[in-house]
C-alpha cells in the first residue's frame, strides 16, 4: 500500500502550492428582460470592439454595461412550463 501512496505525495504538494495563488472572482447579476426566450445566454464580441457582449434569445446586449439591446430576429416568448426548443437563441421556431 505504501508503494501506491508515494506517487501521490508530489502531486498533492503541488496542488497546495497552486491553491495559494487562487484569485476569487465575483460577478454582478443583471436582468435584461423579464421574458423567457431560451434556457441560457452566451458571451461573445458581437460588434467587434474587443468587449464582451451578451446574447440571450433574440437579442444581443452590448458590453460592457449591457444596456444597449439589438434584435437578432423576431422575438417569440417561450413557455416556461415546458422544455425549451432552443437553449441559446430563441430565433428558431
Amino acid at each position: 500500500m505504501l508503494q501506491r501512496l508515494l506517487p501521490v505525495a508530489p502531486q498533492q504538494s503541488t496542488s497546495f502550492a497552486l491553491a495559494e495563488e487562487t484569485v476569487v472572482q465575483s460577478f454582478k447579476r443583471q436582468r435584461r428582460t423579464d421574458v423567457y426566450f431560451s434556457e441560457a445566454a452566451s458571451a461573445a464580441d458581437v460588434n467587434g470592439v474587443c468587449v464582451a457582449d451578451v446574447v440571450y434569445g433574440p437579442y444581443w446586449f452590448a458590453g460592457p454595461d449591457f444596456k444597449t439591446k439589438q434584435e437578432i430576429c423576431k422575438p417569440i416568448p417561450r413557455n416556461r412550463d415546458r422544455y425549451a426548443d432552443n437553449f441559446f437563441i430563441g430565433c428558431v421556431t
